[in-house]
C-alpha cells in the first residue's frame, strides 16, 4: 500500500512540474536591440510609434513583469475568434523591416497578450488599458497642428513626417523618387502647389528620396538615413 502511495506522490509531482514548465515567461526583446514600438487597433487602425528609450524600455518591461503564463498556445499568425485587439511590433535594430510581433485583447473579463506561434499569457487589466491609452495619445496629437510633425516633406501633395533614423542601408532596387529641390519653414498639404513639392522644411536641397513602403519614404542626407510616414 505504501508502494502505491509513494507512485502516486512521484506521479502528483511529475505532474505538478510540467504543468508550471508548460507556463513559460513571456520572451520580450531588450530595449537596446529596438528601434521603435509601434502600438495599433486593428479596427480604426489608430497607431501610435514610440521611440524614445525610456519609454521603450518602460512597455517592455509593463508586459513582461505583469504578465502570466497559461497552458494556452498560439497556433495563428494573429488571434482567432477575436473581433478587436491591439497589433504591438518591435522593429528590430538591422531589421526593421522585419518586426517582431505580440497582440493584446480582452475576452471573457480577462486581459491576454499572445505571441504568434507560441503562447498566451495573462495580462493585467491596469497594463492593458494604459497601452490602449497610448493610442488614445497619439489620436489627440494627430488632432493638433501639422506643425508638430518635424522634419517634413512634401511629395506629390502629401505630407511625410519623420519617424526615425536607420544606420546602414542597402538600397538595393529601392525605387529612386527624386532629389529636395527647395525648402520652406512650413508645409501645408491643403494647398495643391507642385512648386512645393520636393520640398522641406529640415532636409537640404539634394537630399536623395527613395520608396520605403506604401506609406512611408526614406531620405538619405549627409550619410544618414531617415524613414519618413505619410501625416494623415
Amino acid at each position: 500500500m505504501k508502494k502505491y502511495i509513494r507512485i502516486v506522490l512521484v506521479l502528483s509531482c511529475i505532474l505538478v512540474l510540467t504543468a508550471c514548465g508548460n507556463k513559460k515567461e513571456i520572451v520580450l526583446p531588450e530595449t537596446k536591440n529596438i528601434t521603435e514600438i509601434e502600438i495599433m487597433d486593428n479596427v480604426s487602425e489608430t497607431a501610435n510609434k514610440i521611440i524614445d528609450e525610456k519609454e521603450i524600455s518602460k512597455l517592455i518591461s509593463d508586459i513582461k513583469d505583469n504578465s502570466k503564463g497559461t497552458n494556452a498556445k498560439s497556433v495563428n499568425d494573429q488571434p482567432t475568434n477575436i473581433e478587436n485587439y491591439i497589433i504591438v511590433k518591435f522593429y528590430h535594430k538591422g531589421a526593421e523591416k522585419s518586426p517582431s510581433v505580440a497582440y493584446l485583447y480582452q475576452k471573457n473579463g480577462n486581459s491576454y497578450v499572445e505571441q504568434p506561434y507560441q503562447r498566451i499569457w495573462d495580462l493585467k487589466e491596469e497594463i492593458f488599458n494604459n497601452i490602449i491609452g497610448l493610442i488614445s495619445e497619439s489620436d489627440n496629437i494627430k488632432a493638433g497642428t501639422e506643425a508638430s510633425y518635424k522634419p517634413m516633406v512634401k511629395i506629390n501633395d502629401e505630407i511625410y513626417g519623420w519617424v526615425r533614423d536607420l544606420g546602414a542601408v542597402k538600397l538595393g532596387d529601392m525605387k529612386f523618387l527624386g532629389e529636395i529641390k527647395g525648402s520652406k519653414g512650413s508645409l501645408s498639404k491643403t494647398l495643391n502647389d507642385e512648386d512645393e513639392n520636393f520640398t522641406s522644411n529640415i532636409y537640404p536641397i539634394g537630399a536623395k528620396i527613395y520608396k520605403w513602403d506604401e506609406k512611408s519614404i526614406l531620405i538619405e542626407s549627409n550619410d544618414v538615413f531617415s524613414v519618413c510616414e505619410i501625416i494623415e
